[in-house]
C-alpha cells in the first residue's frame, strides 16, 4: 500500500477562504488533502462550513481565495439536504431505485428489493 506522500490528492485546499456572503467568510484558511480509498467525516456545528466544502467539491461555490481542486477522476454521490429534487409524490423505493431492479453502488450492482417494493411517502 502507498503512503499518502506518493498519492496525488483527488482533492485539495489550499488556504482557502470562502462563504455565501460577500465579506463574510465560513471557511479562513482551510486546508486539506483528501486521498482516493480515503473515509472522510466531516462533522461541525451548524454554520462550520461543511456544506460550503461539498459544495466546492461539486464546482456549485468557488473559493473567495486561496486554491481548491478536485481531480479530473471523482465522481460525486451526494444528496443535498434541502431535497429540493425530490418529488413528494415518489416513494423513498421511486427515489433509492429509480424505478429499476439493481441500482449500482460503487462497482457493486445491489438487488433494490423490487419485488418487496415499499409505498413510504416523502
Amino acid at each position: 500500500m502507498m503512503s499518502n506522500a506518493q498519492l496525488k490528492p483527488i482533492v485539495q485546499a489550499k488556504n482557502v477562504q470562502a462563504g455565501y456572503v460577500p465579506g463574510v467568510n465560513i471557511l479562513n484558511g482551510c486546508s486539506l488533502d483528501l486521498f482516493e480509498n480515503e473515509i472522510v467525516g466531516i462533522i461541525g456545528p451548524n454554520g462550520a462550513g461543511k456544506t460550503t466544502i461539498f459544495k466546492m467539491i461539486m464546482d456549485e461555490l468557488s473559493v473567495d481565495s486561496g486554491e481548491f481542486k478536485v481531480g479530473e477522476t471523482v465522481k460525486i454521490g451526494y444528496v443535498d439536504q434541502s431535497h429540493k429534487d425530490v418529488s413528494k409524490e415518489k416513494t423513498v423505493f421511486d427515489v433509492v431505485s429509480n424505478g429499476l431492479e439493481y441500482v449500482e453502488v460503487g462497482n457493486q450492482k445491489i438487488n433494490s428489493g423490487c419485488s418487496q417494493k415499499a409505498n413510504h411517502k416523502f
